[in-house]
């Protein structure tokens, strides 16, 4: 019920592979986020999952949910040496402004953090909505 407009919104309440609250998952929430944003607000959504493959379609859904409200989506992962195919911790940035390109930074940690980019797109994957949202199926095919 807040009025209040936020410069970042961190979600961080996954906390391990099945256990996801599938209502932070929708794009209807995802939907209340962006109205508590200010207009150069950041969400970033800290998650595990799988990058490619069946272990992916978490993630490859969750993106594209907020592909659906932000027009700016970004995913990256913490350790870039990790194989895309390993559930792994990720971070989903997105933003109704564009984001910078470069993502480069001078520290060095921040920039190995920024290299881990996913550069390829989740185009095909399902929106997770409040009607539709098989988080538990996902994590069930990644898991087993």
């Amino acid at each position: 019920n807040s009025k209040d407009l936020y410069d970042v919104i961190v979600v961080d309440a996954f906390s391990a592979p099945g256990s996801v609250p599938y209502q932070l998952t929708t794009v209807e929430f995802v939907s209340s986020l962006n109205r508590h944003l200010g207009n150069d607000g950041l969400v970033i959504v800290n998650l595990i999952s799988a990058i490619v493959g069946p272990r992916g379609d978490f993630l490859r859904s969750l993106a594209a949910t907020y592909a659906e409200i932000f027009p700016e989506v970004k995913v990256f992962q913490l350790d870039p040496a990790i194989q895309p195919k390993i559930l792994q911790t990720l971070f989903i940035i997105a933003s109704q402004e564009r984001l910078d390109p470069s993502f480069t930074n001078e520290d060095p940690e921040i920039a190995l953090y920024l290299s881990g980019r996913w550069r390829k797109g989740f185009d095909k994957a399902r929106i997770l909505t409040d009607d539709f949202a098989p988080v538990d199926y996902f994590f069930a095919k990644a898991i087993y």
